[in-house]
């Protein structure tokens, strides 16, 4: 986790590093996470929230080709953001 996710999740300074996920999210949410884990695939799409909109990418954390957890990016899309198709 870097600084601005320990700010964001770690609330009363408990880390989540090392800690289950899945308490953290709903159902359905909990199934594309396993479904990720268990197939080797990301999942990427963009989100509006608290009316700023932001890209998400996640995928599976391997160490030598086990999967030790998920990699969540979340990128702040300016409003303005060109978009180009090529």
């Amino acid at each position: 986790m870097n600084e601005r996710s320990r700010e964001t999740f770690n609330k009363g300074g408990e880390t989540m590093v090392g800690k289950n996920l899945f308490p953290c999210h709903k159902e359905r949410s909990q199934q594309l996470i396993q479904h990720m884990m268990d197939s080797d695939t990301t999942n990427c799409y963009t989100i509006t929230k608290n009316g700023v909109r932001k890209l998400i990418f996640q995928s599976p954390w391997k160490v030598e080709g086990e999967v030790k957890g998920m990699v969540e990016i979340s990128i702040i899309l300016p409003e303005n953001l060109p978009h180009y198709d090529r």
